[in-house]
């Protein structure tokens, strides 16, 4: 809707999901090993 509205670049939506896809958090996690008490 931006980009039709003229405020927002004109990109594809293979680049867009690129760019949201390149700067989006991705939590990264240890694997979980559980020890005895």
């Amino acid at each position: 809707m931006a980009q039709q509205q003229g405020v927002a670049v004109k990109t594809s939506a293979e680049a867009l999901q690129q760019a949201i896809d390149d700067n989006f958090w991705q939590a990264e996690y240890r694997d979980y090993r559980r020890t005895s008490i």
